[in-house]
Formats: C-alpha cells, structure tokens, sequence
C-alpha cells in the first residue's frame, strides 16, 4: 500500500507544477491508478478486491435507522410477546407494503370471497 500510495503522491507533485491544487488522493483515485498501472493489481490482488467492496458499500444508515423505526412502532409494550418471525413480518410488510390508502378494499374483498367459493366447492 505504501507503493501505491508513493506513485499517487509522485503523481500529484507533478500536478502541483500545474498549478494545480493539491488534494488528498480519494479510495476512487486509489482503485483508478492500480487499474491504470496494472502492476499494483497483480501485486495487491486482495487489496484490489477490498476496494472495489468498500467503494460499492453504502455510506448512509437510513435504510437500518427507518426498519428500526418501523420495529418500535410495531412492537409496543402491548404487543411485546411477538416471536421473531412475525415481528419481521410485519416489519416487512411495515416497510415495503403498499399504502393504507391504496388498496381497493372492495376488490380485496370480493378476490377473497372468489377463493373462499372456490374452497367450498
């Protein structure tokens, strides 16, 4: 890593005598160099890899910090015997169901009763 990170600082002194301004290499410029050269991706295989990972992580946590939400509003202190499978049942539901206010409860109504003749018969 001290190599690549010698031939990144190499390659911004002489973008200094650009005039140009002088900034800290990012993990993208990191990845982009050791593609560009070849050598440092044969060299550091593993470290390659690492990069390519963290460069496609996700940075922010709302997605966790909103099912934790919805996991608070679900289960309250009157609803707190539910076992882990229903709890995230609902949590999904909770998340990626539709809106209340969407759904055609006299269409939902009318498909169940379909399928409850057809059970009867």
């Amino acid at each position: 890593m001290a190599l690549v990170q010698a031939s990144i600082d190499s390659r911004i002194k002489v973008d200094q005598g650009k005039n140009e301004t002088t900034k800290t290499p990012s993990l993208q410029d990191v990845k982009v160099h050791m593609e560009s050269s070849g050598a440092y991706t044969g060299i550091f295989p593993e470290t390659f890899k690492l990069l390519n990972i963290i460069l496609v992580l996700q940075v922010g946590t709302a997605s966790v910090e909103r099912s934790f939400s919805h996991m608070k509003q679900i289960k309250t202190r009157l609803r707190n015997r539910l076992n882990d499978a229903n709890l995230a049942h609902l949590i999904r539901i909770a998340i990626e169901g539709p809106e209340l206010f969407s759904v055609n409860f006299d269409e939902v109504l009318k498909v169940f009763k379909e399928k409850n003749r057809r059970i009867q018969l």
